[in-house]
């Protein structure tokens, strides 16, 4: 049988009470050692429930702690503590003083600091590499991008005293609409985007770092208007050398190009015209420039060189790349580009004119990595360019990662105007609207594109399949379109173009592919893929203040986002590198039910705490697994852990997993499956593992399909051999697993209901009024999955709540049989229990038959007298509790006295490997 690992049972009791028409609310947490009930204790006497026993840990509250405390929202206090408990003492007080400090100073932001603190994953809160300070950076740039737009507006809410929270109010189609509170704090309010850690990031390493070294922060970092690093800078401007002045450049006029967006690296003065630009051309690069640069070496000669695909956007020579340079003359005489490249160790090959104009096809230019023509060329060189430029774009289009470098001076006493002519890549010459004066533009960001006063809307609510990434952005855009634009642009390489050798496989790569989760270091390398777009599409949406959140499906490879408007998830993606954005489109296009071209197996959604969110109807068609874990005596299993995989896409002999899922109190869990799937469970708890080695095939996708290795499919069912193998040949299907684990909990003591009030003699003097409302069940997961911190909400069940006289309390506590006077019932309703004349009763409760769940549960008392009675000589909350909160003794009979309490019990499962014997391999 399993061993079962107790871990620490948390309660809390929250007494609000009126004295005297004066409100107040004075909540009181204790921590419960392992094992213990939570026993409450009422006089008939005195009208007054009081806490009996106090099972406190060491771990107590400082008294910083207890002072930050009192000064938070009411609804995030419950979240709060379980944090609070689990910090050292050190990490108590320094988390406590920043909350008072606030309270001081900026009172405003006291709830986005604390919600943001009570729901960060702990790993992340216990680290060394955290900085309590990115709480308060967060939350003071929340306030303000509000005063930076005006298609969101920050609301401030308060639903009694001290239960203030704040939301948004968006700009929807020509209306506002408010998002709901939990919305705001979950996907606008929480550093955290996905499964990042919020820490500070340097965004050359991408590593963890202090302020001081460098770190920065995702939302300060997107909101800078000179970030150092500037991700804003163009590569060509930064390496190998970083141009910090451009006042020994010169230009004549401009390049202009029509129906694309590049990125413009040096502009003319003012906003004019672009004199060094770069832009993507199918899966290469475009570099163009009027700048006279070629005459003599300088290094922004030497940056635009060594311009291309991979990290920094510079090439290198490990790979022996080889360069063509097609010139017909050099007015300096020099051959400046072809010595430069040599003597930095490129193959070099030159072409004249007449050598060029021999080309016949593209595949006699495959050899070359990058193309290079120089300034200062003859008309006829210029003609060539475009007779020839279909070749040209056909061999940019052939293969990924080619670089096409187009130097466009020409001497000024030279009547040659190549602008007479229609060069490849759309290349166009324009005149300088006024004088001339280079400065620096680079990457479009938050404030240039979407920060202003210009009236536009989140979204118009209609449906867009395809915004072209190479789109000129308006200031009349929707704002989902704007954010698409900046993804788009500023991810303009995808790690599927950069060549394969830049992966760093044998480790001594010069350039290595670094893919990281943290937005500082993806913008600032300007490349990834979807999870990249993905990261970056969060950011900017919660920079704008519109709810965003992570969704994919990852055994069939791909992610996307979603954005909270008008009471519904929109689907919204950057479908690739400086390519379209697609928004609202049913299904997001993903699966063959919605047009796409997959099966998906499961599509979730990522809380920033980690918490998966099942939403696979949403993307296609399903069949329900509905699974039911009992012990080894038939017991229902609470928070068993299930973990459904599926074949991984590109490799269908090795397992993925899909997401996980635990029971509920009742030992259920119900899992919307995509079709056509095939779908393998493993069941973890300290109860035990199922299977014993590996996985179970759950359901088939179709009966000829196969599994890993080549299986073919089971006849017959791994939970029921009587059963035949569900096929997945349909859809809308409901197939039950049922599974037994061979460990059990100690069987726990039997309580009886006594009858009812007739047996009191003399009649009862006192009753209370009570309603006890289940809240929410969590299982606790200390295991990770590839940084994402599992935990789980579900359905709850309070554990059992019993009236108890002195004497069998006693013999509930030891756990022996016991008759309680009645057993609240927890239905969320109001309920009386009249008691006996007894001056002493007690309510007591336990979750000792869970396995691993906090169970938390409201109870609302009201006391009222029967008959009048003499009252205890005792003062109000001098029971001898020591509990510190207000308890009320008074003379009338219609005193509010309500407790809250919420009670938790964790027990730790049994570290269960993952992906057993190989089969599961995480991508």
């Amino acid at each position: 049988m399993a061993p079962r690992e107790f871990v620490f049972i948390v309660f809390a009791l929250v007494v609000p009470f009126n004295l005297q028409a004066q409100e107040a609310y004075n909540p009181v947490y204790r921590e419960v050692g392992p094992g213990q009930n939570i026993v409450l204790q009422g006089s008939t006497y005195s009208l007054v429930v009081d806490l009996a026993y106090d099972y406190t840990s060491a771990n107590k509250f400082n008294g910083e702690a207890a002072l930050a405390f009192e000064l938070v929202p009411h609804w995030i206090k419950p979240a709060l503590y379980a944090v609070f408990i689990r910090m050292n003492e050190y990490r108590q007080k320094q988390m406590a003083e920043l909350i008072n400090s606030l309270a001081s100073d900026e009172p405003h932001l006291i709830d986005e600091v604390v919600f943001s603190l009570a729901h960060l994953p702990f790993e992340d809160l216990d680290s060394d590499n955290f900085d309590p300070e990115i709480l308060v950076e967060n939350a003071k740039n929340i306030y303000q991008v509000a005063e930076l737009i005006d298609f969101a507006r920050l609301v401030e809410k308060e639903e009694g005293a001290g239960n203030y929270y704040t939301t948004v109010e968006l700009d929807l189609g020509g209306e506002s609409w408010e998002v709901d509170r939990d919305y705001y704090y979950w996907y606008v309010v929480h550093p955290r985007l996905g499964d990042e850690s919020a820490f500070y990031i340097n965004a050359i390493s991408g590593e963890p770092a202090t302020v001081e070294e460098g770190g920065k922060f995702w939302r300060s970092y997107l909101l800078e208007s000179e970030p150092e690093p500037d991700y804003r800078r163009a590569f060509e401007t930064v390496y190998p050398n970083y141009i910090a002045d451009l006042s020994a450049y010169t230009a004549d006029y401009g390049i202009m190009l029509s129906d694309l967006d590049p990125v413009v690296a040096i502009r003319n003065q003012g906003g004019g015209e672009p004199v060094l630009l770069h832009y993507t051309w199918n899966r290469g690069s475009v570099y163009a420039t009027t700048l006279k640069l070629d005459s003599t070496f300088t290094p922004l000669l030497e940056n635009l060189l060594m311009a291309g695909f991979g990290p920094g956007g510079v090439l290198n020579t490990y790979f022996h790349e080889q360069f063509l340079v097609i010139r017909e003359q050099n007015s300096e005489g020099a051959t400046v580009i072809e010595d430069e490249l040599i003597v930095s160790g490129y193959e070099v090959t030159v072409w004249d004119a007449t050598e060029f104009g021999q080309l016949q096809d593209a595949t006699e230019l495959e050899t070359f990595k990058k193309i290079i023509i120089p300034s200062d060329q003859s008309d006829q060189l210029y003609a060539l360019l475009e007779a020839k430029g279909d070749i040209l774009e056909e061999w940019m289009e052939s293969s990924d990662h080619r670089v096409f470098l187009f130097s466009g001076s020409v001497a000024s006493t030279s009547e040659v105007d190549w602008g007479t002519y229609v060069l490849p890549f759309n290349l166009t010459k324009v005149s300088f609207s006024g004088g001339f004066s280079a400065e620096f533009e680079g990457y479009p960001d938050f404030n240039r594109i979407i920060a202003g006063d210009n009236g536009a809307q989140v979204w118009d609510g209609q449906i867009y399949p395809n915004l072209s990434g190479q789109r000129q952005s308006s200031p009349d855009d929707i704002i989902l379109d704007k954010i698409g634009y900046l993804t788009s642009q500023n991810l303009e390489l995808n790690v599927g173009e950069l060549p394969p050798e830049y992966s760093g496989t044998t480790g001594d790569c010069p350039g290595c592919i670094v893919r990281s989760p943290h937005p500082v270091r993806i913008i600032n390398q300007h490349y990834g893929n979807c999870g990249e777009l993905q990261d970056v599409n969060s950011a900017l949406g919660r920079l704008s203040l519109i709810p965003s959140a992570a969704v994919g499906g990852i055994t069939e490879d791909h992610v996307w986002n979603e954005y909270y408007l008008q009471d519904r998830w929109l689907p919204f993606q950057v479908s690739w590198s400086d390519s379209n954005t697609i928004i609202g489109v049913p299904g997001n296009k993903q699966d063959k039910d919605y047009g796409g071209g997959k099966d998906l197996a499961i599509v979730y959604r990522s809380r920033p705490d980690g918490k998966w969110e099942n939403i696979t109807p949403r993307y296609s068609n399903t069949n329900t697994l509905i699974f039911q874990v009992n012990d080894g005596v038939g017991n229902p299993v609470d928070g068993a852990r299930i973990l459904l995989a599926s074949e991984n896409y590109y490799d269908p002999d090795q397992l993925t997993y899909a997401i996980v899922v635990h029971t509920d109190y009742q030992g259920q869990a119900q899992v919307e499956v995509g079709d056509y799937q095939n779908i393998f469970a493993q069941i973890s708890s300290p109860a035990g593992t199922w299977p014993e080695d590996g996985v179970a095939w759950i359901m088939c996708a179709q009966p000829s399909a196969s599994g890993p290795q080549g299986a073919q499919c089971p006849t017959e069912a791994s939970w029921d051999a009587q059963l035949p193998m569900p096929t997945g040949d349909g859809s809308g299907l409901v197939y039950e697993v049922d599974v037994n684990l061979e460990g059990s909990l100690p069987a726990h003591a039997v309580v009886e209901i006594a009858p009812g009030q007739d047996q009191y003699d003399p009649e009862p003097v006192a009753r209370f009024v009570y309603s006890l409302q289940p809240t929410a069940l969590q299982s606790l997961q200390l295991e990770t999955l590839e940084n994402t911190y599992l935990d789980n909400w579900s359905e709850a069940s309070p554990p059992d709540f019993y009236v108890f006289d002195p004497e069998n309390l006693q013999l509930f506590l030891v756990g022996e049989n016991a008759t309680a006077l009645a057993r609240l019932e927890a239905d969320g309703q109001e309920h009386s229990v009249v008691l006996p004349q007894n001056g002493q009763w007690f309510i007591a409760a336990n979750n000792h038959a869970s396995w691993n769940t906090y169970n938390y549960a409201q109870l609302d008392v009201r006391m009222e007298a029967v008959e009048e009675v003499e009252k205890n000589p005792l003062e109000p909350g001098s029971s001898g509790c020591n509990c510190h909160f207000a308890t009320t003794s008074t003379k009338s009979s219609n005193l509010p006295l309500i407790l809250l309490i919420l009670l938790g019990i964790a027990l730790t499962m049994r570290r269960v490997k993952l992906f057993a014997s190989g089969k599961i391999k995480q991508i």
